[in-house]
């Protein structure tokens, strides 16, 4: 059976196999058709590349081809100007006291980055350094500096290609230091020569930062493989709609950025830092998929453009049969306000005697595609039937097969010399029989057990099913026949355990009306306008894992039917979050609270809540009354803020909620927590399920503090204190990591 070498192209095509109807395969008549496949495809995400190549006339001519890429999606770097004389840490910085308490001292910290300086001949020496009080990590202790040039260099590696460990190059690097750490940042700082004092002031590049901390126990000898980053945002990639956003940031939150003068009263920035970007930017109307396409520019022929190299395909399809054919689908622009007219040929070095192949259009023969600046199929019928390659074109020669040929490449002709643009390239063509065994055979593989299908296994299932509705049994030998049937068998199950799946959630759309201004999510915050497969929260993790429930039962519920079961949970972050981007958005900016009621699902369990709100697509984190967290039991707590506190307004860097632009995809309420007492089963779970009921959410009004809500816990008549009412405790957690209150066991 030959090696599947085309797995992945086959299963993405399952959309072709499922309509090979409406393509015209004219094998599909005869007993021994095989299914049409897509053989070999680019979306160009990456430019140009092997086997798509520039195609150069007999002269040497040959268009410019450039690789163009969606703004906001191109490869970012943090570019580092006005840096302060004689400062060697002019540079950015990044706060990890929790990561390095968390980690411990039993262990190697190492480095990667790529930095690149402004100035041609210039040769500076990078230092990492992570900081914390009197300690500080160096490589080699402080002894080894790497040296960059103008060119991409990547930092952090011996000669031999292994990492450099970080070790220390003053203070103490143990247990009790660690803990008594107030704070840790981590930087680089340049300096003139491999040794001595003197800083390098020049501007640079720097991208792809990596820290990561290898434990002694079980560390290899040397190494070679870059590990799981305890930085943020490594590749400045979080904050393109916002390049200035690292001179913004302050040393007390969970970002990049920048050092600042001695004089901390005056904030004077020792660098700016900027968000830079490589590559051709271009607006969404330049890509037809994805985020990459080629622009094909300064062409002196018609023949000028792209070609592909396609004889390994053609080799290992073999002799075509009768009536078996080859296809193409590649999208074609022409440039804005014109239009361009294009050919597809397929040539070999059979083509002397045998003619060019054309595809075919409902017109005649070799006549051009007439494509405008909106993006055209080149390849399919205006019935939306791919067109098969005929030699010249013409039916009556039969097809195109350039099996045997010493090469055979496809490319692009048109009638002038204009520039256009080109993306998702597919060729068709027929495929092996022992190939397609193989493909549905590892396609049932991949399968997760009847026992462990979930609604995300659809697209995977459905793929399994189309290979093997494109299989012709009868063509199969013994041996093919029996590896069929196995998997067969194993599908059905695999099917059958999935179709008794409960219905998925369905979206759920709110209506608000906010008329109700102390609470701008009613009615939809107590839970009683919900169905059980009715959703507007979101799961963290997107398979599935951890579940919320909507559960219907009145001796569960804070107040009426329903309340929200959060299990599951995994890690700190785990939870559901409520959507708010329309609340926001409708309501404007502003100072926003929150208040609900929570309890832990099993009595003795206990957590300490963490809520924050979140606006994605510009990656800021709004924190509740001063970063306040709530702990709760097995008893309904009331979470969040009464209405009398007029300060307990989500706050980041004390600013409120801004009005928001359409750099804001989403804002999600989250609500992260665990058992920060915990070090044994003993103590319960480490990450509780828990309820959720009874959520609101207001935006500041007129007479706030008087307004009387008939959710709000009574009061102690005695001592006038709201019970139950969540204990706030001190500490904050940042995005990801806890800082521990009590005792906890690592994990």
């Amino acid at each position: 059976m030959k090696s599947l070498k085309r797995f992945l192209s086959i299963t993405l095509s399952a959309a072709l196999l499922c309509g090979s109807a409406a393509i015209r395969v004219s094998a599909a008549e005869t007993t021994d058709a095989r299914p049409t496949v897509t053989l070999l495809e680019s979306g160009f995400e990456n430019g140009l590349e092997a086997p798509f190549a520039a195609n150069e006339d007999d002269s040497g001519n040959k268009a410019t081809i450039t690789a163009i890429s969606l703004e906001g999606e191109i490869n970012p770097y943090l570019h580092l100007t006005n840096r302060t004389a004689g400062s060697p840490s002019s540079t950015v910085m990044q706060n990890v006291k929790d990561q390095l308490k968390a980690n411990g001292a039993d262990g190697k910290y190492y480095i990667s980055a790529r930095i690149k300086l402004d100035t041609v001949g210039d040769t500076a020496y990078v230092s990492p350094m992570i900081r914390a009080g009197a300690l500080q990590l160096r490589p080699f202790g402080g002894e080894k500096r790497f040296a960059v040039t103008n060119e991409w260099t990547e930092v952090g590696k011996n000669a031999d290609g292994s990492f450099v460990a970080m070790s220390v190059a003053n203070g103490t690097f143990d247990e009790a230091t660690l803990a008594g750490l107030s704070w840790g940042k981590f930087y680089f700082e340049l300096y003139a020569a491999e040794s001595g004092g003197t800083a390098y002031d020049g501007d640079f590049s720097i991208d792809d930062v990596v820290l990561w901390f290898v434990p002694n126990a079980g560390a290899p000898e040397k190494v070679t493989e870059v590990g799981e980053s305890i930085l943020s945002d490594g590749t400045f990639d979080a904050h393109l709609n916002d390049p200035d956003y690292y001179n913004t940031q302050k040393a007390g939150g969970d970002s990049w950025y920048v050092a600042t003068s001695n004089d901390a009263a005056s904030g004077t920035p020792k660098v700016t830092a900027t968000v830079e970007k490589e590559g051709n930017a271009a607006g969404e109307e330049y890509v037809h998929s994805g985020t990459g396409a080629l622009h094909i520019t300064n062409r002196t022929g018609r023949e000028h453009g792209f070609e592909v190299d396609v004889k390994s395909i053609v080799d290992r399809v073999g002799k075509l049969a009768k009536n078996e054919h080859y296809y193409i689908s590649v999208w074609v622009r022409a440039e804005e306000g014109q239009t361009i007219k294009v050919q597809s040929i397929f040539r070999d070095s059979l083509a002397g005697g045998r003619g060019n192949g054309y595809i075919l259009p409902t017109r005649p023969a070799n006549e051009y595609i007439e494509v405008t600046d909106e993006w055209t199929e080149v390849g399919i019928d205006v019935s939306g039937e791919y067109l098969p390659y005929f030699i010249n074109g013409i039916a009556d020669h039969g097809n195109f097969d350039p099996y045997g040929a010493t090469w055979a490449k496809i490319r692009l002709l048109t009638e002038d010399n204009a520039s256009f643009y080109v993306d998702d390239f597919k060729v068709l063509g027929p495929q092996p029989v022992g190939d397609a065994v193989e493909a549905f055979v590892k396609a049932v593989e991949v399968l997760p057990a009847p026992d462990a299908v979930t609604r995300s296994d659809e697209g995977a299932l459905v793929a399994a099913e189309t290979l093997y509705s494109g299989l012709n049994l009868d063509s199969l030998d013994d041996e093919q026949k029996a590896a069929v049937a196995a998997a067969k068998e194993t599908l059905d199950a695999v099917r059958a355990a999935f179709d008794a799946l409960p219905e998925p959630k369905q979206s759920f759309v709110p209506e608000y009306t906010y008329e109700n201004e102390a609470n701008l999510i009613a009615p939809y915050g107590d839970l009683e306008s919900f169905g059980p497969n009715d959703y507007i929260w979101n799961e963290e993790n997107s398979e599935g894992v951890p579940t919320y429930t909507l559960v219907t039962d009145p001796t569960a519920a804070h107040k009426g039917n329903n309340c929200l079961l959060i299990s599951g949970r995994e890690k700190l972050q785990h939870g559901a979050a409520y959507t708010l981007t329309d609340v926001i958005k409708d309501n404007g900016g502003g100072k926003y609270y929150f208040s609900c009621w929570m309890r832990t699902k099993n009595p003795g369990d206990e957590m300490d809540v963490f809520p924050l709100l979140y606006i994605g697509g510009q990656g800021k984190e709004f924190y509740i009354d001063n970063d306040t967290r709530y702990h709760i039991t097995n008893e309904w707590t009331f979470v969040g803020v009464t209405y009398d506190n007029i300060e307990g307004y989500y706050k980041s860097n004390g600013e409120a909620i801004p009005d928001l632009d359409d750099t804001a995809t989403y804002v999600a309420l989250r609500f992260y927590g665990q058992n920060e007492m915990w070090e044994s089963e003993e103590d319960g779970a480490i990450y509780p399920d828990y309820y959720i009921d009874d959520l609101k959410v207001w935006k500041y009004f007129d007479g706030q503090e008087d307004y009387v809500d008939p959710d709000m816990p009574e009061k102690n008549p005695e001592t006038g204190v709201a019970l139950p009412l969540a204990l706030p405790v001190l500490g904050a957690v940042s995005l990801g990591t806890a800082v521990l209150t009590g005792k906890r066991k690592r994990k």
